[in-house]
């Protein structure tokens, strides 16, 4: 069913623009690719937290990642 399928993205989205904090990861990612550590920098919460923030905003299909080495992932919006 594309209908329930549409929907079901309809509320990702919506759920991850529903926060502040994910709305400005999506306002820093204006300005270009950055790493989740550059990310985090911005924020006073912790780094599980962002990256928890992250992996929403992926799920929304919002941003995209690229793995760089084993531990460096460049963010960007899609």
């Amino acid at each position: 069913m594309k209908g329930c399928d549409e929907l079901l993205g309809l509320q990702d989205t919506l759920k991850a623009l529903a926060d502040p904090i994910r709305r400005e990861i999506l306002n820093l990612l204006k300005g270009g690719r950055l790493s989740a550590g550059e990310i985090c920098e911005h924020f006073s919460v912790t780094g599980a937290s962002i990256s928890r923030h992250l992996a929403i905003l992926k799920d929304a299909d919002l941003i995209s990642s690229t793995l760089i080495r084993l531990c460096h992932m460049l963010i960007r919006l899609v």
